[in-house]
């Protein structure tokens, strides 16, 4: 399965290097050591993440891990030595560690020191992101949870600015593109038809568990779009679930947002074949059973 998931646990080991050295980092023998691990994401395991990062239940994921197999365990001299020896290992493998976001540079974060755009920028004085937002909600995927993490740490509509990567994408929406700086920590909150992208600066005011649960809400999309399901054997049934169950959420998020009685409709007809794939796929679970 493409762009797996990783969870990093520390001080998962502890051993004593008397002959051999096996940290990220060689010291002088003998030394204690510690580890931390490494569990690649299943359906189950994404599922029991997403209930804990949305507060609804602080147990299963630990005991998800606690049945897991390592991927593999990381030794330094501290627990801090430990992670940063499996991120960097992790980085050099192309892995992504889903509560270490900020190492996610292909999926939630803008990876370049300017971006380009066409046009100049106004934002209504006062005005806050999550206002500029709503405003688009309809044409934007952002997650409710992230909108009311803007709200919270009142996050001016200022520091959002829409870039694009390159001068020709930018000509689409005007003569004469230039460069807009864009400075670190800057998350990409959406992106439009035409190669245009919604970013926020500097969001290191949003709290860590928001944006570990933005970047697995960005990966579970991915995952859905990227597969043909049906014909995909790497796609347990539980995992189809899982995915039409995520079609669902999103789709209930479209019907609480959009007063368009063409989009309900619309949407109540997707529910209803959604659904009715979900009752096929425990139908043929239980006869397999």
């Amino acid at each position: 399965m493409q762009d797996k998931i990783y969870y990093l646990v520390g001080n998962t080991d502890h051993e004593t290097h008397d002959e051999q050295c096996c940290c990220g980092e060689p010291h002088p023998l003998p030394h204690r050591a510690v580890g931390a691990s490494l569990y690649e994401m299943n359906s189950t395991g994404l599922q029991a993440l997403y209930t804990l990062l949305a507060g609804k239940d602080e147990v299963s994921f630990w005991d998800w891990c606690d049945s897991q197999e390592a991927q593999g365990v990381y030794y330094g001299l501290s627990d801090d030595a430990a992670k940063t020896s499996a991120i960097q290992e992790a980085h050099n493998e192309g892995r992504l560690i889903i509560n270490h976001p900020e190492h996610m540079k292909a999926s939630i974060w803008w990876d370049l020191p300017y971006g380009w755009r066409a046009g100049t920028r106004y934002t209504e004085k006062g005005a806050g992101a999550a206002d500029v937002i709503h405003y688009e909600l309809n044409d934007l995927d952002v997650p409710q949870f992230l909108l009311e993490e803007l709200e919270r740490k009142q996050v001016t509509a200022s520091r959002l600015v829409w870039v694009c990567r390159t001068n020709d994408d930018a000509l689409r929406y005007g003569n004469e593109p230039y460069q807009e700086d864009v400075g670190p920590h800057t998350l990409v909150l959406a992106s439009d038809t035409d190669n245009g992208y919604l970013v926020l600066n500097d969001a290191r005011q949003l709290d860590q568990t928001i944006i570990m649960r933005f970047a697995l809400y960005r990966h579970m999309q991915s995952h859905l779009r990227g597969h043909d399901v049906e014909h995909d054997p790497l796609v347990t049934a539980q995992e189809e679930i899982d995915l039409l169950e995520a079609t669902l959420l999103k789709i209930a998020r479209l019907l609480e947002t959009s007063p368009s009685c063409s989009v309900k409709a619309q949407a109540i007809s997707l529910i209803q074949e959604t659904m009715q794939q979900l009752e096929q796929i425990r139908r043929e679970e239980a006869e397999v059973n």
